[in-house]
């Protein structure tokens, strides 16, 4: 999801490109097929729910229907798009510069407490 929010902020900073829509394409299959992958983990008998369900649903499952919808909207921002001939970048605003610190805050918040729970290894449960 933070690969998506990427594409999305680099279409903010250097103007509508349908490469950045292809990139958050992408993320979002990526992103989609791993969730999918978990729900296929945990859908055998005998392996028990991760985490606390929220309305019912698993976070996996949640983040699976989150993916199919950012693919939708990718899809339909794709058959809105049109192109112009000269298009020059945006000016850089605080509110721009602001986006882009906080996604890199989150990304270094998400790296930071990955290493503190697992380590350079795979996270194995004790």
């Amino acid at each position: 999801m933070v690969g998506i929010a990427t594409a999305c902020l680099l279409n903010v900073r250097d103007g509508v490109r349908a490469s950045y829509y292809g990139l958050g394409l992408l993320f979002t299959l990526l992103g989609g097929f791993v969730a999918l992958r978990q729900i296929a983990l945990h859908v055998c008998p005998g392996f028990s729910q991760f985490g606390i369900p929220v309305l019912g649903l698993s976070l996996y499952t949640w983040s699976f229907v989150v993916f199919v919808c950012c693919l939708a909207a990718i899809a339909l921002l794709l058959f809105l798009y049109k192109p112009e001939p000269q298009q020059e970048s945006l000016p850089q605003t605080h509110w721009n510069l602001f986006a882009f610190g906080f996604l890199l805050l989150i990304k270094a918040a998400n790296i930071l407490s990955t290493y503190l729970q697992c380590g350079f290894g795979p996270c194995v449960d004790v």
